[in-house]
């Protein structure tokens, strides 16, 4: 049942907090990287105004406007190699979030069972027909799979993150064009007008887009676990166990910006705003650890389920 698949996968997650902390790890150095990177370049346009000679009125104020003119100035010889700079770091960041997140989840995934410690793929299995299962590949009988390389993990990881983010986002892109195509071709002032006759086909298009990431993130986390046997031997536990986790997050998301939202929208000051700002920043951070030990606890459940069905 659900509940003994829950509270199994728990149960082996809060054995596994460390996993927790590798996954906290990588993607405190994709944010360190990242923004290193864009204070660089931040710095880089920041200090070549200060090269331009002007003279001084005299005058604050006219010294300001002159510096705001000369900043002005700036910006209109500069911004196309501005948003040039920071297009570029944004891809880089992009391409590091897929590389580190393939190659510290590769590693980790999928969890050990047992008080021992040993890994699946070490344990004995056997395979459709009743033979068990060699660990020389040469040597398998029909039905058995070889384990998979550290290399192999590595590249199945990246291509389902990738793959799944392209499909989401020409999905979104395509959705999107079709869904809000009269406003590219309307002024701003006339959005507002639009926004009845389109609100119907907006919500059709974030469930549908819901609906969409909920299948991928299915298939990526059995392709990741090396399980995608269970879509076919236990597809609605499967799907069942992966919607109440998902659930659950997108409940707790959504509460959390729901607070931040109403909280910004209450700032009266500037130390209102910073509040609010590190508010924010906390729950990031919460949201992001929440997100991490859910994954150990999805794969964790995943990793049990297949026991059931390829382990002796």
């Amino acid at each position: 049942m659900l509940d003994d698949l829950l509270r199994g996968a728990f149960r082996l997650a809060h054995r596994r907090l460390g996993v927790v902390f590798l996954d906290l790890l990588w993607k405190a150095i994709w944010f360190a990287l990242t923004a290193t990177a864009l204070l660089l370049v931040a710095a880089w346009f920041g200090l070549m105004p200060r090269s331009i000679a002007w003279l001084d009125t005299g005058n604050r104020s006219a010294n300001i406007a002159v510096g705001i003119a000369v900043v002005r100035e700036f910006w209109e010889a500069h911004r196309a190699r501005v948003f040039l700079a920071v297009a570029t770091v944004l891809f880089a960041s992009l391409v590091i979030w897929f590389v580190l997140e393939a190659a510290f989840r590769a590693k980790i995934f999928p969890l050990p069972l047992g008080e021992g410690g040993a890994p699946l793929a070490r344990r004995v299995r056997v395979s459709r027909f009743g033979e068990t299962c060699d660990p020389h590949p040469a040597r398998q009988p029909a039905g058995c799979r070889a384990d998979l390389s550290q290399g192999e993990r590595f590249g199945t990881f990246l291509v389902a993150s990738v793959l799944k983010c392209l499909f989401l986002t020409n999905a979104g892109l395509a959705f999107g064009a079709i869904c809000f195509s009269r406003y590219f071709v309307s002024p701003f002032a006339e959005w507002g007008q639009m926004w009845p006759d389109t609100r119907g086909a907006a919500l059709i298009v974030v469930l549908t887009l819901a609906a969409l990431g909920f299948l991928l993130t299915t298939i990526e986390t059995l392709v990741r676990s090396d399980a995608i046997e269970l879509l076919g031997t236990d597809l609605f536990r499967v799907a069942g166990l992966i919607g109440i986790l998902l659930l659950f997050e997108t409940m707790i998301s959504g509460s959390c910006a729901l607070m931040v939202g109403v909280g910004f929208l209450s700032v009266s000051g500037w130390r209102d705003a910073l509040l609010m700002l590190g508010t924010a920043a906390v729950g990031m951070a919460f949201m992001t650890v929440l997100h991490s030990y859910l994954l150990v606890v999805r794969f964790s459940a995943v990793v049990i389920m297949r026991q059931n069905v390829v382990e002796v």
